[in-house]
C-alpha cells in the first residue's frame, strides 16, 4: 500500500507542470525562512525544531490538500507565539507574511491540477490580493507599535463595540460566501 501511494507520488512529480514546483518552493522557503526568524528570537539560535517544521513543509507541499499544512502553519504559530514575546517586535510580521505566502502557495496548489499549468489571469489575480494581506499585516504591526506607546486606559464600551463590529463581519462575510 505504500509502495502504491509513494509510486503514485513519484508519478505525479514526473509529469508536475513548473508552477507547482516554483509553488511548492515558494511554501517550503517561506517556513523555512519563518522558523528562521523565530529562531533568532532565541539564544541557541538555529533549532531543531525548525528543521523539523521544514520537513513537514515538504509534506504538506507534496500533498497540498491534506491537512498537514494546518499543522505546519499552527505549529509555527504556536513557536512564534511561545518564542517572541514582544508584540512590537520586527519578526512578527515577518513571520505573519511567511505564513501567508505558505497557505497561498499551498491552496493556490490544491485547486489546480498537478499537470496543469497555472492560467497567468489566476496569478495576476492571487499576486495582488497576497500583496494587500502582506501590506494590512504590515500596517496592522505599525498600528500596534503606535498603540504600543501611548499610556490609555482601558475602554469596556470601546471593547464591546469592536467585538460587535467583528461579529458583525464576520456574519457578513458568513452570508456572502453561503
Amino acid at each position: 500500500m505504500i509502495e502504491e501511494w509513494l509510486q503514485d507520488l513519484l508519478d505525479r512529480a514526473r509529469v508536475a507542470a513548473d508552477v507547482r514546483w516554483v509553488l511548492g518552493a515558494l511554501a517550503v522557503l517561506s517556513v523555512a525562512i519563518a522558523t528562521i526568524t523565530i529562531d533568532t528570537a532565541t539564544p541557541g539560535g538555529f533549532g531543531r525544531g525548525s528543521i523539523v517544521i521544514t520537513l513537514v513543509a515538504v509534506v504538506a507541499a507534496v500533498v497540498p490538500a491534506s491537512h498537514t499544512a494546518t499543522a505546519v502553519v499552527s505549529i509555527v504559530a504556536l513557536q512564534m507565539v511561545g518564542t517572541i514575546d514582544d508584540v512590537t517586535d520586527p519578526r512578527i510580521p515577518v513571520v505573519a507574511i511567511c505564513l501567508v505566502l505558505f497557505h497561498t502557495s499551498l491552496a493556490l496548489m490544491a485547486v489546480t491540477p498537478h499537470t496543469a499549468p497555472v492560467p497567468a489571469a489566476v496569478i495576476r489575480r492571487w499576486v495582488p490580493r497576497t500583496g494587500v494581506i502582506a501590506l494590512a499585516t504590515v500596517g496592522s504591526w505599525f498600528l500596534i507599535l503606535v498603540l504600543e506607546r501611548r499610556e490609555a486606559t482601558g475602554n469596556a464600551t470601546l471593547t464591546v463595540a469592536a467585538l460587535a463590529v467583528l461579529v458583525a463581519a464576520v456574519v457578513a462575510v458568513r452570508v456572502r460566501s453561503a
